[in-house]
């Protein structure tokens, strides 16, 4: 009788024991800053902690059980990571870890999750599912994208600075004729655009052309009038020989534009300028 109080008694010490671990595994998973939780070989979500289901937007009952995959990942990244997943089920941990992915929260939003994963495994070393830590990087990503954006915005106007500085050096190298500053030009364009591989350049005046080499007519182009005092003089083309995003103005940037423009003007400027010394020579040469 007593024997099987006792035995009684371990058996209620135990419960309790294996309750209070599970609470205090709970307790840690819930305190953790990061997504922590299990998923099973069937994809379903088997434990979630509560900074998860803060991340995600969702009740716990409304997470475990579903497939992840299915649920809270964008569809465009889901074969993907379905791939990975089944990778790391074969015990291929490589496969998983160190990724990061977007994760949908019950808004719609997409949150940016960096991940570790490490298998589960039972008594007899079967792998029974994956323990995932995701860390929500979100709003470094987002600073990091624009850092990016910034920094290849400044490499941008560098380019076009080097673009319009390259011209004035043309026209200040001695007993240069305006034929050579305008072909010298036409090369000194491309590189100041945002795919100077794929571009081309042309100037046209008073029936001259002067072109870079790879010139091949298309559809993808922009152009501006060279004047000079008031009157249209001829005309300067950019344009890519393949066909890009659209951006501003077809696949080029409104600052592309500015700066076909601002070449066309300090064109005109050049050729009003060469104009008025060739008159002042012949002046010169007929008070002789």
């Amino acid at each position: 009788m007593n024997q099987e109080l006792l035995g009684g008694t371990g058996t209620v010490r135990t419960k309790m024991s294996l309750r209070e671990e599970q609470e205090r595994a709970q307790n840690f998973l819930d305190i953790a800053r990061a997504i922590i939780m299990v998923i099973a070989p069937d994809q379903t979500v088997t434990l979630i902690n509560k900074q998860g289901c803060e991340i995600l937007g969702y009740e716990e009952q409304e997470i475990v059980g579903k497939n992840w995959f299915d649920s809270f990942i964008p569809e465009q990244e889901q074969e993907s990571l379905r791939r990975g997943f089944v990778m790391l089920m074969a015990g291929q941990t490589e496969a998983a870890n160190d990724r990061k992915n977007a994760v949908l929260t019950k808004s719609g939003e997409k949150r940016i999750v960096a991940w570790q994963n490490a298998l589960l495994r039972d008594e007899s070393g079967q792998i029974i599912g994956s323990l995932s830590s995701g860390e929500d990087i979100t709003e470094r990503e987002r600073a990091s994208g624009t850092l990016r954006e910034l920094a290849h915005r400044l490499g941008e106007r560098v380019k076009e600075l080097d673009c319009l500085y390259g011209i004035s050096s043309i026209v200040e190298t001695p007993g240069i004729s305006l034929e050579e500053i305008l072909q010298e030009t036409v090369g000194l364009i491309p590189p100041a655009w945002q795919y100077p591989e794929v571009t081309w350049a042309r100037i046209l005046v008073e029936g001259q052309e002067y072109s870079t080499r790879n010139f091949e007519q298309g559809p993808w182009q922009q152009s501006a009038d060279i004047v000079v005092r008031g009157q249209k003089y001829g005309t300067i083309q950019v344009g890519y020989l393949q066909e890009k995003l659209p951006r501003d103005e077809g696949p080029f940037l409104k600052e592309e534009r500015k700066l076909l423009t601002t070449i066309a003007k300090r064109l005109g400027e050049i050729i009003e300028r060469t104009h008025a010394q060739q008159r002042i020579l012949q002046q010169n040469q007929f008070l002789q």
